[in-house]
């Protein structure tokens, strides 16, 4: 039996709910009626990456050595953009592994596509229109028919999203369309993933808006193929989502809030200096290249130096040009948006011991002037939540940041508190998980995990489940007269990977 997995990037039942029960969204409401359904757990910070990873390789994001869409080096003076192609294995080499062939459609943090058995077409928001694909062969299929990541237009605002919905719509159509065409052309595939994205874009800037669920509705009118196969016994159909999504209340600026707190020094960047002297912000340079046509060209002749130095509405810089401006030397702490801070590697333990402690303090107490809401549900110690060869990498703390909170991460913004502005829905955790197919029960799933996914299709699949995963097989999804329940989970010990995952932990260490 085939098996395959959606994922709908920054799905929450929070928003969806209200359109299920009222009916408008009937293929969702029959999954979740007569299937299994629950709240997602999802790895902190609550981000497409790293949760992709975290999903296809059932590991934490200390042995993936990803931590959000930047990681901070103190030793190096770098902020950068991690390495998406980790080395790790997923959920597809251990199927192709077996001789199982795969097909991975428009997941994020695929780029550039890996060699598989079968099909991989990379996702955004980092994958380009071209090189997208392995075979390349196919990708000169996919290109014929037409077949985009990402739409020509830059969508920035919540007027872009309605403005170009037609598009959006039809760049979700056409994944559900490759998807069905792969199924019925190409009987050898037996395991299918397929991501719908542009569905969080609408999230993050029209939030529930009539577009959101116009957006919403086209994901179910497709999802209708998939769910007949599932009643006729074809499929075993999975929907999950790397996190879930929440209306914005406050906006916080927490490397502005570092700053003015004492922990964050920082210098002037001449580049972002002249921008800000001219009233050039990024989105009015978005603007004035998409109306003389200029945005699809803009990247490639502009150096991300350039374009990140260009200061927000607010004034802040983001991802590298935050490099430039940080006072290594002089300050302690600097963060990420959604989330993670780092501190200076230079400190002394016991200093590193009492910043942390005093980070926690404040921020788990810190509330919005503007609305009263606490900033965040918990902080938490990077040894709490992280474990594997690249624990030293991650950050000191990471926020649970609470619920219609946005962490924003640039610096140099002009306050410490805001008010949304053109996004108005942000990340959270959980995300949402549900099922439905020959092998899967009906009822509300409790307790599980992003990480649980790539275990618990191992073991579906009748595969061994490699014991350098951290997540659980859970067998509470499966009905209680499948194979897949009564089964016993079958753990690798030997799996090729786990070597591979102990020599680079004693090169790390030195040892080798």
């Amino acid at each position: 039996m085939k098996t395959v997995i959606l994922g709908l990037d920054g799905a929450a039942f929070e928003l969806i709910d209200p359109w299920i029960e009222s009916g408008e969204l009937p293929n969702l409401k029959k999954i979740k009626e007569e299937g299994v359904f629950g709240d997602l757990s999802v790895c902190l910070p609550p981000v497409t990456c790293p949760n992709w990873k975290c999903y296809s390789t059932g590991k934490n994001p200390g042995k993936l050595g990803i931590f959000w869409w930047e990681n901070i080096d103190w030793e190096k003076r770098k902020v950068y953009v991690p390495n998406y192609r980790t080395s790790s294995e997923e959920i597809w080499d251990y199927l192709n592994d077996e001789g199982i062939k795969t097909a991975v459609i428009n997941m994020p943090t695929t780029y550039p596509p890996k060699e598989v058995d079968g099909y991989m077409v990379a996702g955004g928001p980092d994958s380009m229109n071209k090189n997208f694909a392995y075979p390349s062969s196919f990708e000169k299929e996919l290109l014929d028919s037409g077949y985009k990541v990402r739409i020509d237009e830059h969508i920035s605002s919540g007027e872009d999203c309605k403005k170009y919905f037609d598009e959006i719509a039809e760049m979700m159509e056409s994944r559900f369309r490759l998807g069905k065409n792969l199924l019925e052309n190409d009987m050898e595939i037996d395991f299918l993933h397929l991501t719908i994205t542009y569905i969080n874009g609408l999230h993050h800037f029209l939030w529930d808006d009539e577009i959101v669920k116009e957006g919403w509705k086209v994901i179910d009118d497709n999802l209708e193929h998939l769910v007949e196969l599932a009643e006729e016994g074809e499929i075993n159909l999975l929907l999950m989502s790397d996190h879930g999504s929440n209306r914005i209340r406050d906006v916080f600026n927490i490397n502005t809030w570092l700053e003015r707190e004492g922990y964050l020094k920082t210098k002037e960047s001449p580049v972002s200096n002249i921008f800000k002297k001219i009233g050039l912000t990024r989105s009015k340079a978005a603007e004035i290249a998409k109306k003389i046509g200029f945005w699809r060209k803009l990247k490639q002749i502009i150096p991300n130096s350039v374009t990140e130095s260009i200061p927000t509405e607010e004034g802040g810089v983001k991802k590298d040009a935050k490099e430039r401006v940080i006072d290594w030397e002089e300050s302690v702490a600097v963060a990420s948006g959604q989330g993670p801070i780092y501190l200076n590697e230079n400190m002394k333990e016991s200093e590193n011991k009492t910043v942390r402690k005093e980070l926690i303090k404040k921020l788990e107490n810190l509330e919005s002037p503007i609305t009263g809401r606490k900033i965040v549900k918990r902080v938490y110690r990077k040894e709490e939540i992280y474990s594997g060869e690249y624990f030293e990498d991650a950050p000191d703390l990471i926020i649970d940041q609470n619920e219609h909170i946005h962490i924003q991460g640039d610096i140099g913004n002009d306050k410490v508190f805001s008010k949304p502005g053109k996004w108005l829905g942000e990340n959270k955790n959980p995300g949402l998980f549900m099922g439905y197919g020959p092998d899967i029960g009906s009822k509300e799933i409790e307790d599980i995990s992003i990480l649980d996914l790539a275990p618990t299709v191992l073991h579906m699949l009748e595969l061994p489940v490699p014991n350098v995963m951290d997540g659980q097989v859970k067998k509470e999804i499966f009905s209680e007269d499948s194979n897949a329940f009564t089964r016993k989970v079958k753990p690798s010990n030997s799996s090729k990977e786990a070597i591979s995952e102990k020599v680079k932990e004693l090169k790390k260490a030195g040892k080798i």
